[in-house]
């Protein structure tokens, strides 16, 4: 089956593909791109067990950003917000080879960063780098329904999984199991002003 395009309201501009070449950099071979979206819904019944995550993390593929477009009004105490640690998006980290490698504990993340919830009306949403710490509350009383749009640099994914630019880096980096895009269940988006990311 097809998949259903993002309505206007949702699918990236123009402007938001200039905001990801100024942040990710650009050069004559690459540009702002997307992976896709994907449709997240936490509610009664999600927990840590379920839900990855739900503990804090940074993605372990550096700097990629990521859409998220509020579908209802998130309350940043009951409506199970996405919480990052102010300032960790410049971090530099020890390993990101395993997905325990990127999970920090919930004490020590709050005792030494700001957690900000991102809450906001429907519609609204925040970007957020990868790369920083954050977390999916999994707990609260309202149900959270979001759309994330996966937006990176045009062959980025492709140079961290196969060390294209760098062959002696691809010895080392394609042995990992990056994340790279997320998921393969990303839908493409359709008729968005931001070319597809090829892989």
């Amino acid at each position: 089956a097809r998949p259903e395009p993002l309505p206007p309201p949702l699918s990236p501009s123009r402007s938001l593909r200039v905001a990801v070449d100024a942040y990710l950099g650009t050069d004559a071979d690459s540009h702002a791109c997307s992976y896709g979206y994907t449709a997240l819904r936490l509610r009664n019944g999600t927990s840590p067990a379920n839900y990855v995550s739900s503990l804090w993390h940074h993605d372990r593929v550096g700097r990629r950003l990521k859409l998220f477009v509020f579908l209802h009004n998130v309350d940043g105490r009951e409506g199970r917000p996405t919480v990052v640690a102010r300032g960790t998006h410049n971090q530099i980290y020890y390993s990101s080879s395993g997905m325990l490698d990127s999970r920090f504990d919930d004490t020590w993340v709050e005792a030494h960063h700001e957690a900000v919830p991102m809450d906001g009306p429907r519609g609204g949403g925040f970007l957020l780098d990868t790369n920083a710490l954050h977390v999916g509350r999994w707990q609260g009383r309202d149900a959270r329904s979001v759309v994330v749009i996966e937006l990176d640099r045009q062959g980025r994914c492709r140079e961290l999984v196969h060390g294209r630019r760098n062959p002696d880096a691809a010895a080392i980096l394609g042995n990992l199991k990056t994340p790279c895009p997320s998921s393969s269940r990303l839908r493409p988006l359709v008729g968005a002003q931001m070319p597809r990311c090829v892989l």
